[in-house]
């Protein structure tokens, strides 16, 4: 509205042009009475008045016209600004704790690669027993008693959990790698496949076996 305002104001005066040729009318021949020249006075004859004349209240009337829609412009500016919600800073510090720095519960995922071992022959559908064994140990990682942060997926918070102890990354990259391909791939799950998954399970069982604390019995 404000570019089409200014537009006008800032453009030539308004012509009408003419776009159908129209038949030239002849005048009536009309016999106009004579006046007697005596009844007006040529000293009393009114001022001629310029073009400038003419224009210049149109102009101030487009000037006017202009200021009164930045006006507007500026006053719904400032009115949807005072509506939308003012923003707030985040209350608190985020919590950045590494997984390394915490001790995970390492009873606790003992129990949890058990529980996914069970699930691998439990289960009778191959894809279905990947996924669950992998979602088990994603279970037992978010109650280890390690911080998560907030930028990271649960299958990364696991890995960062299941690095923190002595399990073996190979066994833990391998086991995820399963996971990913009977979740996201049109590829199925095979029972060889499952066989793996038990493989990388006994691996990542052993590491924590071997941490300190479980070795000796003290589970």
């Amino acid at each position: 509205m404000l570019v089409a305002v200014v537009g006008a104001a800032v453009g030539g005066s308004w012509e009408i042009e003419p776009r159908f040729d129209l038949p030239q009318l002849q005048a009536p021949d009309v016999t106009l009475p004579i006046i007697d020249p005596g009844l007006f006075d040529p000293g009393e004859a009114p001022p001629r008045r310029s073009l400038g004349d003419l224009r210049w209240p149109g102009v101030v009337a487009r000037i006017l016209l202009v200021a009164a829609a930045v006006a507007l412009a500026w006053w719904l500016l400032m009115k949807l600004r005072s509506l939308l919600p003012a923003r707030r800073p985040p209350e608190g510090p985020i919590p950045s704790v590494e997984a390394g720095e915490d001790l995970p519960d390492i009873p606790l995922l003992v129990d949890a690669v058990t529980a996914a071992q069970r699930l691998l022959t439990e289960v009778t559908d191959p894809t279905n027993a990947v996924i669950a064994a992998w979602l088990a140990l994603e279970d037992a990682a978010s109650e280890a008693g390690v911080t998560r942060r907030p930028s990271q997926t649960p299958s990364e918070f696991t890995v960062a959990v299941l690095a923190g102890t002595d399990a073996d990354p190979h066994h833990t990259g391998g086991l995820l790698a399963l996971y990913h391909r009977a979740r996201f791939s049109r590829h199925p799950i095979e029972p060889a496949d499952v066989d793996t998954a038990a493989h990388h399970l006994t691996g990542i069982l052993d590491g924590l076996l071997a941490d300190s604390g479980v070795e000796d019995g003290t589970r």
